[in-house]
């Protein structure tokens, strides 16, 4: 009788057991760890207010992950309303890049340059770190009546043109009776690409052999840098 009595009293505290366990926290209720949280029935909300965090998951385990979230659908597994900065969680860098070296640019215009003479649009670039700089310039010249103006324009990086970026450009004034005083009008455009290394460059787009008797509407140029890590050996 005593054996009966005994075995059903344990028999009561592990059914019980298993009640509390499965039942768990409540609304009002401290939260449980290790058992369910039926507070609002399949969702639960962990109120506090402090100074400090409200949850720490602390892995002391090396190599081991302290937090994973799963999601068995195509909603993202983390939702965050805020858009305070989150130390060493926000996306700020791309490939080791920070996003204030993804991209440099500079550009220059010139107007009312000075007739019959050679012109240069310069700009300098600071290149935080190696990449490939992209360059892009034009002019709109004139020629006048009775003359004849071979020009070049093209594209330099500290001095050095860059390859396939020479432009020749003719400006046939001859066969023209006055008026007008400007017989002849061409663009002369160019563009291309070189790598460059960190630091400062100066890039130029320059318009040469210019001859008495030609003259300029107007010129301008662009320079994008982009950072590369790669060989940057041009394709022929």
């Amino acid at each position: 009788m005593r054996w009966r009595t005994g075995f059903a009293a344990v028999a009561l505290i592990a059914v019980a057991t298993a009640a509390g366990a499965t039942a768990g926290a409540a609304v009002g209720e401290p939260w449980l760890l290790g058992g369910f949280n039926t507070a609002e029935r399949n969702k639960t909300t962990l109120w506090a207010n402090s100074n400090g965090f409200a949850l720490r998951v602390k892995q002391v385990r090396d190599g081991q992950p302290a937090l994973r979230l799963e999601n068995d659908g195509a909603a993202a597994p983390l939702f965050v309303n805020s858009g305070g900065w989150v130390e060493r969680l926000n996306v700020d860098e791309v490939d080791g890049y920070d996003a204030a070296d993804l991209t440099r640019a500079v550009f220059c215009a010139v107007e009312n340059a000075p007739d019959g003479e050679d012109l240069s649009c310069t700009a300098v670039l600071d290149a935080p770190v190696p990449g490939v700089l992209l360059v892009g310039g034009s002019a709109e010249m004139w020629r006048n009546v009775g003359w004849r103006d071979d020009v070049t324009c093209r594209i330099t990086v500290d001095g050095v043109p860059v390859a396939g970026t020479v432009r020749d450009v003719v400006l046939d004034g001859t066969g023209y009776e006055e008026p007008p005083p400007a017989a002849a009008e061409a663009n002369c455009g160019t563009d291309g690409g070189t790598v460059v290394t960190a630091g400062g460059h100066d890039v130029a787009f320059e318009v040469i052999g210019v001859e008495v008797g030609t003259g300029f509407v107007g010129a301008g140029m662009w320079a994008v840098f982009t950072p590369f890590d790669g060989a940057g050996v041009p394709v022929p």
